[in-house]
């Protein structure tokens, strides 16, 4: 199993989140454009990775990258439904649909 990623900044309180027991985590996108897909395999050739595993480090990437913003969105909206952003998160998690 994956280790998940770090967020050493986070504002979060990290032990009042409760997580789901996800079925399948993996993730599909929707189709990329042929030249997409063909720099997206020459890379993984490159560096000797699998599309699937180079797919999962592109990901993990994007949420190191993306996580802080993403935090800052979720303390917004907890402040105006005026519920902690742990409670937010809580109740995002379990919601269907957007997957």
């Amino acid at each position: 199993m994956n280790e998940p990623v770090s967020f050493k900044n986070s504002s979060l309180d990290y032990t009042k989140i409760n997580l789901p027991n996800f079925p399948n985590t993996r993730i599909q996108t929707a189709p990329l454009s042929t030249l997409d897909y063909a720099k997206f395999k020459v890379g993984c050739k490159l560096k000797n990775r699998s599309i699937g595993g180079n797919g999962q480090q592109a990901m993990t990437d994007h949420v190191l990258r993306s996580w802080h913003e993403d935090e800052q969105r979720l303390i917004v909206e907890a402040n105006r439904l005026r519920i902690t952003p742990e409670e937010l998160f809580n109740q995002l998690v379990r919601e269907d649909g957007n997957e």
